[in-house]
């Protein structure tokens, strides 16, 4: 959930085409479509996990209130969350400069690893998450995202064969309940606890969620603000819990799960397509299914990006008495 600006890993050097600018169109998979064009955003969403949404630039007021304004607009009767929670990531980047002076600022700008937001909340995160561009870096910044039913089916096929011949990660990645909350350290900030299996279905959508290390995103850049070629160790947050029978054995083969549905999402992120949002458009994205990411990103032009995260009728819901947060920078508010 960290910021906005953390850190990602990529394999492979990339070459991005142009950019397609209809009001319906598609951007290596992520198609853009019209604020008010309901129906095509919502299909857009359901079979691909993610939509651009396009003029949102005309909607009125500030650019936060636009923020504001786009859930009600694309979800009309449908949040629970009524207001909406609305950060200005290049804002929290200014108190992190101001306030801190470790390394998670030094990482803001720095290449994004793909991730689901608001996981401090455990069970029960935003379920779709947006990303409204005011203005961007003159050079990077590139998003991408990793669809959670693509890493499922990597491990489906690779399952029993000779990559995995002890372990049928395709069933036990439904079964397996394993501990998904953030702990600082290894995570930037300690979360509510959250013990699931790491993919199931709720509302008939995939849920899969994901948080790396700190130490992950230190090790994905190299020397030269680059990012390594290798497959990179562990990564995720993911971990075992304590079993109440099984001793090392069952302990062995948890860890082989998670480690290969670590790796799995690392191939799903080395292959994602890349795509550029332009100012007035929004990424939406079901945070639930999809992780994302981004390239670094520099320039002496600023970054301006809103996340708004919110809860629709589909979601677990906000717990009595849990605020609506949408920075770490609030995570203390969770044990208020």
């Amino acid at each position: 959930m960290f910021l906005q600006g953390v850190c990602r890993y990529v394999w492979l050097p990339l070459l991005l085409p142009p950019l397609l600018r209809s009001e319906e169109s598609c951007s290596e998979g992520i198609r853009r479509i019209g604020l008010h064009e309901l129906t095509a955003m919502h299909e857009a969403l359901e079979s691909e996990g993610a939509v651009i949404v396009t003029g949102v630039h005309h909607t009125g007021g500030t650019w936060e209130e636009k923020a504001s304004a786009l859930p009600s607009l694309t979800f009309p009767g449908r949040l629970v969350s009524k207001t909406p929670k609305v950060q200005g990531i290049h804002l929290e980047h200014q108190h992190l400069k101001q306030n801190l002076t470790t390394k998670p600022f030094e990482l803001v700008g720095k290449p994004l690893l793909p991730h689901t937001d608001g996981y401090i909340y455990g069970e029960f995160l935003p379920d779709y998450i947006a990303f409204v561009v005011e203005s961007q870096s003159d050079t990077g910044g590139q998003n991408f995202v990793v669809d959670g039913n693509k890493v499922l089916e990597r491990l489906c096929e690779k399952s029993g064969t000779a990559d995995a011949p002890s372990l049928d990660a395709c069933l036990l990645v439904r079964t397996q309940t394993v501990d998904l909350t953030e702990r600082s350290p290894p995570g930037y900030v300690n979360g509510r606890e959250f013990i699931a299996p790491l993919m199931r279905h709720q509302h008939q959508r995939l849920r899969f969620h994901r948080q790396v290390s700190v130490l992950a995103c230190e090790d994905a850049v190299d020397e030269d603000g680059g990012l390594r070629s290798n497959l990179r160790p562990y990564q995720s947050l993911w971990s075992a819990v304590a079993p109440a029978h099984g001793g090392d054995g069952h302990q062995r083969e948890v860890t082989e799960l998670l480690e290969a549905v670590d790796a799995a999402v690392q191939q799903e992120a080395a292959a994602a397509p890349r795509f550029m949002l332009q100012e007035g458009e929004a990424l939406m994205i079901d945070n639930y299914r999809m992780l994302h990411g981004r390239e670094g990103y520099h320039g002496t032009t600023e970054r301006k990006l809103w996340r708004v995260w919110f809860w629709t009728n589909e979601s677990s819901g906000i717990p009595e008495g849990m605020p609506e947060l949408g920075s770490v920078l609030d995570a203390e508010e969770l044990s208020s």
